[in-house]
């Protein structure tokens, strides 16, 4: 039958799947000491970039050559990101028990800020990977990125966002979401944002 013939629509969509589980795997694999975390992410999307601009990079050697690319940056980006990321939740939760409702408002500012912070968070690792700068430089070039194109970095958000939400708050759905996170998750993720930001990048190296 020509549906399964070999460079079919489904042998394609199957080896792309088969890409995504290896660079989840992958990207699990290289997070497990945490502090790792950062320069696995920036592989990840680096990667995911590759396979969305159409190109068909060997998985293991790209993802692992990137990881080396970016690891001081994204690592720093990283550590950076962290603690600033945690102490704002830390602000809307201790803002949210305040005993006076006037003194809970400040939630709002606090909130505000942490959105910023996660919309920013969104743009950090793939920053990281398409842009050889410093720490720094790259929390910026995200900051900027985000609300230059903020409904696009919403969306990009939710793809995390949503799984993420179902897995913590739908019990009943939490042996489906483990088997997704396992098996596609970061990488399915990555790869869905990926599709937004060739778009994207390709917009800021026209402009």
């Amino acid at each position: 039958m020509k549906f399964f013939r070999y460079g079919s629509a489904f042998w394609r969509v199957t080896e792309r799947i088969f890409d995504i589980g290896l660079l989840n795997l992958l990207w699990l694999l290289t997070s497990l000491p945490l502090v790792t975390i950062g320069a696995s992410s920036a592989a990840l999307a680096g990667v995911s970039m590759q396979l969305a601009r159409g190109e068909e990079p060997a998985i293991v050697r790209s993802f692992f050559a990137a990881f080396h690319r970016c690891w001081k940056t994204a690592s720093a980006a990283w550590l950076m990101s962290l603690p600033v990321l945690g102490w704002l939740a830390f602000g809307v939760f201790a803002c949210s028990r305040l005993q006076s409702a006037v003194l809970r408002l400040c939630v709002i500012p606090e909130g505000a800020l942490l959105a910023l912070g996660l919309l920013t968070f969104v743009w950090v690792f793939p920053v990281c990977a398409e842009y050889l700068d410093s720490a720094g430089a790259t929390l910026k070039r995200a900051a900027y990125l985000s609300l230059l194109h903020l409904p696009w970095t919403c969306l990009m958000a939710l793809t995390a966002a949503v799984p993420t939400g179902l897995t913590l708050f739908v019990p009943r759905l939490f042996p489906l979401m483990l088997m997704f996170w396992l098996f596609l998750g970061a990488g399915g993720i990555a790869f869905a944002q990926a599709q937004i930001l060739k778009r994207l990048f390709l917009r800021q190296s026209a402009a």
